[in-house]
């Protein structure tokens, strides 16, 4: 591997996360790859409680290293049981305080992976002062469209965003998308159609993420004898976990007293799903607390299938790169999934896990009922997963793909 020496990375990610830490870590991959590579990184994130490390240099602000990272962060309160308007106001708080950074610290390029779509800011801000600064940006959902798919019309809203979007594609000088669909859009938007853009999904953690014949979840109020399916992530309108309620509902309508619906995260959406398992006596859905990445890992593992569902918009279909389906595929899970397109795609075309359409609970029942039922075709859709998640969707893969253009935008000469 040809390598390039020196590198200073300023890397903006809002809720930027550590494997111990409830969330996705995937900036923490990709920083974990480019240091390997031999460059200096530093991550610019909001404040933790678990950055206990850290010290607080200016009100608000804190800087240190953790875990061996270089971390500057600012004291930013967020909580994705947010409105929207408080969620917006989170978000650009960030990004104008973070921005003063472009200014004064020591790098050669910028990385910033959105979303909020305000992590471009800081960016833009910086090819417009300092020109020769490289800027390389990531966008993990498509947005403002996602906020316009789910009814979001507020022009004071939008108009910034699409600012925002319009100004990251066309001012960086390499673009990274998760999904197809992503891509497509980023090449649609930007006038210079030479600019390298790559996909770049959502990774499989192989190392992390291990299949196990170990059914002991330990977990409270879950019988380990259960054939258990898991959902690990946000209850937010988007996730549509009141369909997974829909499914519960079937399977307890046809007998099968004998499946488990896990469900573990936080969300605005949470309290109302919990009123309504409890007043529909659905006692086949567990619900859980966020839990760290290695905890999860644990229990996904342990598990019998995943479960892939989300709102039914066509932006969806191509537009996104579910972490979970990633880690799904690394624990060796079969997949029972709702999702049209890419997940679709996936499940089918590698015999990994079986599709319903994204209205039918009942037919998502069945399908549950089936790999109940026939231990060996469960298993071997387990293998087909674990196939390709290291074929396909390895951590090295993904993240050598990424390191690979940040390496190609900068003006650094290998060493």
């Amino acid at each position: 591997m040809e390598r390039f020496g020196g590198m200073n990375i300023l890397y903006y990610h809002q809720y930027f996360k550590f494997p111990y830490q409830a969330g996705g870590t995937r900036s923490f991959e990709i920083a974990s790859e480019l240091i390997s590579r031999g460059h200096n990184v530093t991550m610019v994130c909001s404040y933790d409680k678990a950055f206990s490390t850290l010290k607080e240099t200016a009100k608000g602000r804190y800087e240190g290293a953790v875990n061996g990272l270089k971390i500057i962060a600012f004291d930013i309160p967020y909580d994705n049981k947010m409105g929207l308007f408080k969620r917006a106001v989170a978000f650009a708080k960030f990004a104008l305080r973070s921005a003063s950074l472009v200014f004064t610290e020591k790098y050669d390029l910028l990385f910033a992976t959105s979303t909020p779509i305000s992590t471009a800011f800081p960016g833009i801000l910086a090819k417009i002062f300092r020109p020769s600064k490289k800027f390389v940006f990531e966008i993990r959902d498509p947005w403002p469209d996602v906020p316009i798919a789910m009814g979001v019309k507020n022009p004071l809203f939008i108009l910034p965003m699409k600012i925002l979007e319009l100004g990251a594609y066309n001012l960086a000088d390499g673009l990274v998308g998760l999904s197809s669909g992503m891509v497509d859009i980023m090449k649609k938007r930007t006038r210079n159609k030479a600019k390298p853009i790559i996909l770049a999904p959502n990774m499989s953690n192989i190392g992390q993420f291990v299949p196990t014949s170990d059914r002991a979840k330990n977990l409270d109020g879950l019988d380990d004898s259960l054939f258990t399916g898991i959902f690990a992530g946000a209850h937010g309108k988007v996730n549509n976990l009141g369909f997974l309620l829909d499914v519960a509902a079937s399977l307890k309508k046809k007998g099968r007293t004998d499946i488990a619906i896990l469900l573990i995260g936080d969300g605005r959406e949470k309290p109302e799903l919990e009123r309504r398992a409890k007043a529909e006596n659905l006692d086949n859905v567990k619900f859980s607390p966020p839990m760290p990445k290695t905890r999860i890992a644990e229990i996904t593992a342990k598990c019998d299938v995943g479960l892939m569902v989300n709102s039914d918009i066509p932006l969806f279909h191509y537009g996104n790169s579910p972490n979970k389906y990633f880690e799904f595929l690394a624990a060796g899970l079969p997949m029972l999934t709702n999702m049209k397109g890419f997940v679709e795609n996936g499940v089918k075309d590698n015999k990994c896990g079986l599709f319903s359409e994204p209205h039918d609970a009942d037919a998502f029942a069945d399908n549950f009922a089936f790999l109940a039922d026939n231990p060996e075709t469960c298993k071997e859709m387990g293998i087909n997963a674990r196939k390709l998640a290291e074929t396909e969707y390895s951590r090295d893969i993904i993240t050598k793909r990424v390191s690979a253009l940040i390496e190609q935008v900068n003006p650094a000469k290998p060493c």
